[in-house]
């Protein structure tokens, strides 16, 4: 069973545009989430879906020149542009990470295929329930079970095609569904490791000073939060107020 990471990102983010292409240690955040990425067990390829947008062409110039796997599809019809983006590539089962989680734990993505694989599941994810901090969040589906969720689909329902697995979550009656719970080493979810605001990037290139280097660009969750608590760094961002799950 093979399992592809696709990741969504986009330049034009309504509250901190180009913030997947802000550099820290003059590195890319997405660079930063892709190498985080390689560092999982399970995952066979990543690929990044992007739009179709004028506005993404250089972002799309820097893909190609990393040689990173790209698809373009609909800026706000993203369950489409998923889907579009798994058929591209042949994959049947899809991890899904979005790209203002550059701080994400390939450990605990590895941990989410494992429960899919074991427990037959259509839908894994952990953070329907929020006990792991919001920038640590990992889903993976069927892509059959991710398209018929996308039948069910009102055509007028702009929202469930912009979050891409909340018909899924709404319509759990229909899908095999799995949420993982943290232990209580991770269970901070009132401590944000997201990318949402300028706040978020103070807050992560602090953290990416601190651990990131040449000979070791891999920490783990536990030490990340570990840091983020010894260091009173969510006071950094604590007042934002935060959209919905994606």
């Amino acid at each position: 069973m093979k399992f592809h990471c696709i990741i969504t990102a986009r330049m034009t983010s309504s509250r901190l545009p180009g913030k997947i292409m802000m550099k820290i240690k003059n590195i890319p955040v997405i660079q930063i989430l892709y190498e985080r990425l390689k560092k999982s067990k399970l995952i066979c390829k990543t690929i990044v879906a992007t739009t179709n947008n004028q506005t993404d062409d250089n972002f799309v110039e820097f893909l190609k020149k990393k040689k990173i796997s790209f698809y373009r599809g609909s800026e706000f019809n993203v369950i489409k542009r998923v889907i579009e983006a798994a058929k591209k590539f042949k994959a049947k089962n899809v991890v899904l990470i979005t790209g203002d989680c550059p701080l994400i734990d390939p450990d605990i993505v590895d941990q989410c295929i494992r429960t899919f694989k074991f427990n037959k599941a259509d839908f894994v994810n952990n953070s329907n329930i929020r006990t792991f901090s919001d920038g640590l969040d990992v889903q993976v589906f069927k892509l059959s079970a991710l398209i018929k969720s996308y039948k069910l689909i009102k055509i007028d329902n702009n929202k469930e095609k912009e979050h891409v697995t909340l018909s899924l979550r709404k319509n759990k009656k229909y899908f095999k569904t799995i949420n993982i719970l943290s232990g209580p080493r991770l269970n901070y979810p009132d401590i944000f490791v997201t990318l949402d605001e300028i706040e978020d990037f103070k807050l992560i290139k602090k953290v990416i000073y601190y651990f990131w280097n040449k000979k070791r660009k891999y920490f783990s969750a536990h030490e990340l939060i570990n840091f983020i608590r010894k260091k009173h760094l969510f006071k950094i961002n604590q007042n934002i107020a935060r959209k919905g799950n994606n």
